[in-house]
């Protein structure tokens, strides 16, 4: 059974960003919702000006071919934030 692959295993699996409340939105059980991460090598998941640009370009890509994009996760050390509600506290 798949659920016995080593991949399961892997030390990301663990990382905080699998426990962020998206993770649980009703409509991941849709294959065709996506919800991209990154990380940020120094640690800190404070989305850069590059994050909110990929962010737009990702919005308006999915628009064009029908794929909601439900969030971007930012990935630090011990913490990961979300740019939707990054966004909706820093503007």
């Amino acid at each position: 059974p798949s659920n016995n692959h080593p991949s399961n295993n892997h030390p990301s699996n663990n990382h905080p960003s699998n426990n962020h409340p998206s993770n649980n939105h009703p409509s991941n059980n849709h294959p065709s919702n996506n919800h991209p991460s990154n990380n940020h090598p120094s640690g800190d998941p404070t989305p850069s000006d590059q994050d909110l640009s990929v962010t737009e370009r990702l919005e308006q890509t999915a628009e064009v071919v029908g794929i909601p994009l439900i969030d971007h996760i930012v990935v630090g050390v011990d913490k990961a934030i979300s740019i939707q509600e990054w966004l909706s506290g820093n503007q």
